[in-house]
């Protein structure tokens, strides 16, 4: 019987010692089930140059440090020479495409991967989308986008603000902005009550109508906006379109900084970073969710305002600091 025991408290020992030894890997094992999957985010990049990796630092910024979300970032030069291997290793549940180039490589593609198109003009978005919308519903994958392109409210409140004397507004369209002229006819509409906006537009298809069109809006209205349009503003045009807008003395309303570097009065944009850091929040804020998507395609959250304050000296303009006007522009509209 002596012997019976004693085996038996030797087997109870050894059983004891065992539990201990498993328990830290049993433990971690039920850690490990319990984690919930992490959602895969592929970033397409058009390009490589300082703009786009800033877009990818607002993301970054934007997610908040979530281990939950994995940025997998590629270049278009990469992902074209390997797409498919790329694909079926990374497998994401989301896809960020950064520039037009980007967004037209991907849309050639048959996925249900749902997918947002950011640094690209509202224009150039919906163009793709209903070029997109042609292919059969089953081959398509659910879209949405930030447009890098301001709404006009904004821009009209920016032109009040800083010139609230002006009642008459000129605006050259080329093929591409003249797709915004009901939405910028809507904007002028609302804005104010009794103080609407007197609207002056000239088409142009070709760049030698340029100087004609110009001259007639210019000697018809208070300031002109500048709308993004690559037959109008550009590398050979902007220059000419501001030392004659200087030499009126009409003040332009620019849609970047470089334009207010050029000589803009003034500009309302968002920059690369601001866009990445509202991307960011959304996917922070799905955060994983199963069959989870982006929000329906919008203007960007966030958007800076820039005065040239020696411009504005030379037209006899006082104006405030950006960051007042700023802060009157976020200011919820009246109704």
């Amino acid at each position: 019987m002596r012997a019976v025991a004693r085996r038996l408290r030797i087997w109870m020992r050894l059983c004891f010692w065992l539990v201990l030894l498993l328990a830290p890997w049993s433990v971690a094992h039920a850690t490990d089930v319990k984690r919930p999957a992490r959602y895969s985010v592929l970033v397409l990049l058009s390009h490589q140059t300082g703009a786009y990796q800033e877009v990818v630092d607002g993301i970054r910024d934007g997610m908040r440090a979530s281990d939950r979300i994995v940025l997998q970032i590629v270049p278009v030069v990469e992902y074209v020479r390997r797409a498919e291997a790329l694909r079926q290793s990374m497998r994401p549940d989301m896809i960020i495409s950064v520039g037009t180039e980007a967004a037209q490589i991907l849309l050639q593609e048959v996925s249900d991967t749902p997918m947002c198109m950011i640094l690209i003009p509202r224009t150039t978005s919906e163009a793709l989308v209903r070029e997109y919308e042609q292919l059969p519903l089953a081959a398509r994958r659910p879209l949405s986008a930030v447009y890098i392109d301001q709404p006009f409210q904004r821009q009209l409140r920016l032109v009040r603000l800083t010139l609230p004397r002006s009642r008459s507004l000129g605006v050259v369209y080329g093929p591409l902005s003249r797709e915004s002229e009901k939405q910028l006819k809507a904007a002028a509409a609302a804005e104010g009550e009794g103080d609407k906006w007197d609207l002056h537009a000239v088409s142009v298809n070709r760049e030698n109508e340029l100087f004609s069109a110009f001259t007639r809006v210019l000697d018809s209205s208070d300031v002109l906006l500048a709308l993004p349009d690559p037959l109008v503003y550009n590398q050979h045009t902007t220059q000419n379109i501001l030392l004659e807008t200087y030499r009126q003395r009409k003040p332009l309303i620019g849609y970047s900084h470089a334009y207010v570097s050029a000589g803009a009065l003034a500009a309302v944009y968002s920059t690369p970073r601001q866009i990445g850091l509202q991307v960011g929040e959304h996917l922070a804020e799905l955060r994983g969710k199963a069959g989870a998507s982006m929000p329906s395609p919008r203007y960007p959250k966030y958007f800076t305002v820039e005065v040239n304050q020696q411009v504005a000296q030379s037209l006899g303009l006082t104006i405030a600091a950006a960051t007042e006007l700023q802060s009157k522009i976020e200011e919820p509209l009246e109704r």
